[in-house]
């Protein structure tokens, strides 16, 4: 299995933009449960699967396109550096606007649109694993 890892605080504010009327900053001590758990199980827990940050992908497609092409046993092809969809280019799945293609932007979009309260309960729930995974 290949997994992505993503920003805490960029997953929370993803979901808070795309379903507002499910998640506030009422849901953080759950959301920060949810996501610990799937860092420990699948990011660190599971020796079968490969993983990798969501930040660094689209920083960096290529290196990190060719490394899970190597961990998985198939060959790169440039192919893989333009989002599709069955074949067909695809735009961004995302709660928010995107240009085409891989969008290094959306790193740290979270930035700009996470309310700081939030940000703080987050940070100080998740902050050594964070850090560990190079988010703080």
């Amino acid at each position: 299995m290949v997994m992505s890892v993503r920003d805490p605080r960029a997953v929370f504010c993803s979901l808070e933009n795309h379903r507002p009327e499910r998640i506030s900053e009422q849901s953080v001590p759950s959301f920060c449960n949810d996501w610990e758990y799937s860092v420990r199980r699948y990011h660190w827990g599971d020796p079968t699967v490969i993983s990798f940050r969501f930040e660094d992908l689209v920083r960096e497609p290529e290196r990190v396109m060719r490394s899970l092409c190597s961990g998985i046993g198939i060959a790169f092809d440039p192919v893989l550096l333009t989002p599709t969809h069955l074949g067909m280019p695809a735009k961004a799945n995302t709660s928010f606007s995107r240009k085409d293609g891989i969008d290094p932007s959306a790193a740290d979009s979270w930035r700009s649109h996470l309310g700081a309260s939030t940000r703080r309960k987050i940070e100080r729930r998740l902050g050594p694993l964070m850090e560990r995974l190079g988010y703080a």
